[in-house]
């Protein structure tokens, strides 16, 4: 017999019309049978390389770039926008956050074998978690919000930069809760710092020297810092100087062995005083951030079969994208709370959070490599339009809040 009070009380709360929504999202949206892209990077995830982050690379090297592979992407990536939606705006968060997963700056990840798919899943279910949680502590939500931000922290090396971002809203909560978040956000954050100063130092080094070859050596208002730091500077070192890659920092090494003794004893430290030290350092890589954040570089969708949906939605994903002095104005959040409600609460204070981890991804993703900055720095460009949506949500919320609570 079917319970109509029941299906009453889902329709009220929402959770029908989510249900119903996803269920399109996963029907319109599901990808065309093909093998996932193979890109230059596929190789190391696919042949379980140390030097990557181990997360996707158990993914891609289990069932390799088979099409379950994409079907796998897929399926997590519009489970855990769907998700971050309905932890944000109910049924109109799953909605939005349907369509934006379906558009094709976010869905072409899902069609290669790439981290970025999973790492900005990953995302979508840690921010998804961290709400779900402060607003109802349980034993069980808080062992998945551990495991979420240690596999999303294990995905890419610079993910981890946003788990301390993650903690700021418990504060707003009791001492416990947020010695207990502190702690396992601590921990993530040790553990991938000590993986990638070991088994994953080769590629750190890599990154590194592309950074020099790309940046540094290619100009000459730089290079004065790093010459009178001892820094070498000869004529075979002209063909590499430009180029990036692991290849090309071994033929630079073989060609000039000066550079790359200077580079082993000295190159990241001299580098990490030359970032904090000019001014410069600071502001290129927000600026870089935002005046891209439309740049969708749909060369990674080139040779995969998309449905008619993802490009026809491309336009939502852009429609996201509000000017800087407006998007600050976000800080203003914890202030409405404050001003109606009389406490800061936990929601209002994600906001700022948020919009200062963008600040810190878009630093390291800019300043940590020269090879493809588009992808270094996509974290931080899809988090800025994420900040940008729950803004609108969390201001909402509180309004709705103050109401009820005048009502009452």
């Amino acid at each position: 017999m079917v319970d109509r009070t029941r299906i009453l009380s889902l329709w009220r709360n929402g959770i029908l019309w989510a249900g119903v929504i996803a269920v399109l999202a996963f029907v319109v949206g599901w990808p065309p049978f093909q093998d996932a892209r193979i890109w230059p990077d596929s190789a190391s995830y696919l042949g379980f390389s140390s030097t990557r982050m181990p997360v996707y690379s158990l993914l891609a090297s289990t069932f390799e770039n088979h099409y379950i592979l994409v079907c796998i992407q897929f399926a997590i990536s519009l489970l855990c926008w769907c998700w971050l939606g309905w932890a944000a705006a109910r049924a109109a968060g799953v909605m939005v956050a349907a369509c934006f997963a379906l558009s094709a700056p976010i869905v072409m990840w899902d069609l290669s074998v790439l981290s970025e798919s999973l790492s900005l899943s990953l995302m979508a279910a840690s921010l998804a978690s961290t709400m779900t949680l402060y607003r109802r502590w349980t034993r069980v939500r808080f062992v998945a919000w551990c495991a979420l931000i240690a596999l999303f922290a294990m995905t890419r090396g610079t993910n981890v930069l946003l788990i301390p971002f993650l903690v700021v809203p418990f504060v707003a909560t009791n001492k416990r809760s947020l010695l207990y978040v502190t702690v396992a956000a601590l921990v993530a954050v040790a553990g991938t710092d000590l993986y990638g100063r070991t088994v994953g130092r080769s590629l750190r080094t890599v990154s590194m020297v592309n950074v020099y070859t790309g940046r540094i050596l290619t100009t000459p208002e730089r290079l004065v810092y790093f010459v009178e730091r001892g820094m070498p500077v000869r004529e075979e070192m002209g063909p590499y100087v430009g180029n990036t890659g692991r290849k090309n920092m071994r033929r630079l090494f073989k060609a000039c062995p000066e550079f790359a003794d200077w580079f082993e004893e000295a190159g990241a430290s001299t580098y990490y005083r030359w970032l904090l030290s000019q001014p410069e350092n600071y502001e290129i890589p927000i600026v870089t951030v935002y005046l891209n954040l439309n740049y969708t570089n749909l060369q990674y969708a080139e040779g995969t079969r998309p449905r008619a949906v993802y490009p026809s939605l491309t336009w939502f994903y852009a429609f996201i994208h509000v000017p800087w002095w407006l998007w600050m104005m976000g800080v203003l959040v914890t202030a409405l709370a404050w001003r109606l409600l009389r406490r800061v609460t936990p929601d209002s204070l994600l906001i700022p959070a948020l919009m200062a981890a963008v600040y810190v991804q878009a630093y390291a993703g800019y300043h940590g490599d020269q090879a493809e900055v588009s992808r270094h720095v996509l974290l931080a460009m899809i988090l800025y339009k994420i900040t940008t949506l729950l803004a609108v949500a969390v201001a909402a919320r509180i309004l709705l809040e103050w109401r009820a609570s005048r009502t009452g």
